[in-house]
């Protein structure tokens, strides 16, 4: 996917993960920010990766956008694990904005990576960019969860325990 940006995300979680959703359950995906700059000449390949996994938690009029980085080819297992988070927000409404202020802060971090070499991401001709869901586990998932009862505001830390995944079935009424 050569585009992609927060406003898919923000419209699929409001559709996904209604807020005043069950205390327990978290939707979550994994993002790939990938930027490659293809060359035969001697310097070769050059490439920016970022794999970021979101959690999304909305049991009130509020809404939690957490995050990990994750290692670029590891795969991500969730079932049983406790997982510190990066709480990127946690409001009614600006959660859209600050929640996914990640994008850009990426897009700068590829940006500075890339202009050490004398190359513009701003030019898909110099530096073509290739972001979207992870291929093989960035589709959303819902997970029964612990959270905790108390967020550390001061250190914008948040440990999950994943329990299990959860099944989603379409039935026809």
């Amino acid at each position: 996917m050569r585009y992609f940006d927060e406003n898919v995300i923000i419209e699929m979680i409001d559709v996904m993960l209604p807020r005043f959703s069950d205390r327990d359950i978290v939707l979550t995906f994994i993002i790939d920010f990938h930027w490659v700059h293809y060359s035969e000449k001697e310097d070769g390949q050059k490439k920016f990766r970022k794999r970021i996994l979101v959690a999304i938690h909305r049991p009130s009029n509020y809404t939690k956008v957490m995050i990990k980085e994750l290692e670029e080819r590891n795969l991500c297992y969730l079932n049983d694990q406790e997982i510190e988070f990066d709480l990127k927000s946690d409001h009614d409404s600006c959660w859209r904005s600050d929640g996914f202020s990640f994008f850009f802060d990426t897009w700068c971090k590829a940006d500075k990576y890339f202009e050490q070499f004398n190359l513009n991401i701003r030019k898909p001709d110099e530096v073509s960019p290739h972001h979207g869901f992870d291929m093989f586990q960035g589709t959303p998932h819902f997970w029964k969860v612990e959270m905790p009862k108390y967020i550390d505001r001061e250190s914008r830390k948040v440990k999950i325990k994943f329990l299990k995944e959860m099944k989603l079935s379409i039935v026809d009424k």
